[in-house]
């Protein structure tokens, strides 16, 4: 991924919600505690997780019916999280 691609996922407030939620959590969470919890649709959640997929910055599995997704570890995930703690100060 190129620098300008990482940059471009955070600028994206409801991204960097979602990526702040799934750093805080610790834990799979499944699209519809992200949208309740963000504040925003089902729909709208699904499209941001994608882009984040698609980057390779979280992973999604299917638990029964529901689609849930985690952080997916590695080097992308680790600098990231740094980012929004530095931002958070």
């Amino acid at each position: 991924m190129k620098k300008s691609e990482i940059f471009k996922i955070l600028s994206d407030n409801t991204r960097l919600c979602i990526l702040e939620l799934l750093f805080s959590e610790k834990r799979d969470l499944c699209v519809n505690e992200i949208s309740k919890t963000v504040g925003i649709s089902h729909s709208a959640v699904s499209h941001q997780l994608a882009k984040l997929e698609d980057k390779g910055l979280v992973e999604c599995f299917r638990h029964g019916k529901m689609m849930c997704y985690r952080i997916k570890e590695g080097k992308f995930s680790n600098m990231i999280k740094n980012i929004i703690k530095i931002a958070e100060n």
